[in-house]
């Protein structure tokens, strides 16, 4: 899986600075812009799942899901 990076900027000419900077030392990125962390970093999670080939068992899945949720809350 893939890191997350979380910043707050104060305009846009940082933010795209930051991410040349990153684009530099690392072949791939995304830059994702927004207000509501939790749904991008879900949207993210479910991305990177997309990618498997294999299937996981529901189970599985809301173990993970509420360890997350809980690790958020803290």
């Amino acid at each position: 899986m893939a890191e997350l990076l979380i910043a707050e900027f104060k305009n846009k000419r940082e933010a795209e600075l930051v991410a040349q900077l990153i684009g530099t030392m690392r072949e791939a990125r995304v830059v994702r812009k927004g207000r509501n962390l939790e749904d991008m970093y879900f949207a993210e999670l479910i991305t990177e799942g997309m990618k498997e080939k294999r299937n996981h068992p529901i189970s599985t899945f809301k173990k993970k899901l509420n360890a997350q949720i809980k690790a958020l809350k803290k």
